[in-house]
C-alpha cells in the first residue's frame, strides 16, 4: 500500500514473510508455465496478482529497468 507497486523482492527487509510469499508465487507461476502438475496456482490467483502490477520475473523487470535508465543516459551524454 505505502510502495504503490507490486515488486516486491524475495527478501524484502520490512516484510520477511510477504517476500517469501511473492516469491513462491512466482515459483508456482513459472511451474504452471511448464505445465508442471505440483503448481498450486490457479487462473483466479494470477488474475488477481495481475491487477495489482504483480512482477512474474522480478530479475527481468529489474534488468528492464536499468537498461531504460542507460538508454536515456546514452541519449543525455553520447556515451557510456
Amino acid at each position: 500500500e505505502k510502495s504503490g507497486h507490486a515488486s516486491v523482492p524475495r527478501s524484502y527487509p520490512k516484510n520477511l514473510s510477504l517476500g517469501k510469499w511473492v516469491s513462491r508465487q512466482r515459483v508456482m507461476y513459472k511451474q504452471l508455465q511448464k505445465d508442471d502438475l505440483s503448481s498450486n496456482m490457479i487462473e483466479n490467483h494470477i488474475e488477481n496478482l495481475n491487477k495489482l502490477g504483480f512482477e512474474w520475473d522480478f530479475h527481468q523487470n529489474q534488468w528492464n529497468k536499468r537498461y531504460k535508465e542507460l538508454v536515456t543516459y546514452v541519449e543525455k551524454c553520447g556515451h557510456t
